[in-house]
């Protein structure tokens, strides 16, 4: 095998390193018994693109655009988000029957989706709303907008540059 000089050197340099560390090795954190996950069950039913966390008083949630499925057990609960925006960022409240979903609550018991009175001028602004991520508390949101798109046959936007044509 051939070595030049600078990747000699550097190989040198690296196991005077490796050796050198005079620090003990790290102890095992782990459990002395593993976990194991199962027995796994199949849940049947159209699903989404999002599942939410949750803790285990939860139903599984699979998140699509326009629509949430949910399991009790082994059944499949479905319902429709009209006007619901961005779906990631949801969050589940406290009594772990309503989930916070892009510009509403998800009712699980009414399997209602209603749109937050505060947030009902944003659903017009869905193609600007690049996220929506509600907090743990339920009573605050942030909403990630996007700029406005340029139209051609307006002025151009202060700040916005036409020329450089380069992408």
């Amino acid at each position: 095998m051939l070595f030049s000089r600078g990747s000699l050197l550097l190989l040198v340099i690296m196991l005077a390193c490796a050796n050198g560390n005079s620090e003990p090795p790290m102890k095992n954190t782990q459990p002395s018994t593993a976990t194991t996950l199962g027995p796994f069950t199949i849940l049947h039913g159209d699903a989404g693109d999002e599942l939410p966390p949750g803790d285990g008083v939860v139903p599984v949630l699979a998140l699509s655009p326009g629509e949430a499925t949910w399991w009790v057990g082994d059944t499949a609960t479905k319902t429709t988000l009209v006007d619901a925006g961005n779906i990631k960022g949801a969050r589940w409240l406290a009594d772990g029957k309503h989930l916070r979903v892009g510009f509403g609550t998800l009712d699980l018991d009414a399997r209602t989706f209603a749109v937050e009175p505060s947030l009902r001028s944003f659903v017009k602004e869905t193609s600007r709303i690049k996220g929506i991520a509600w907090f743990a508390d339920g009573n605050r949101v942030a909403l990630l907008i996007g700029p406005p798109g340029l139209r051609t046959d307006r002025p151009i936007l202060h700040g916005y540059d036409r020329t450089n044509t380069s992408s």
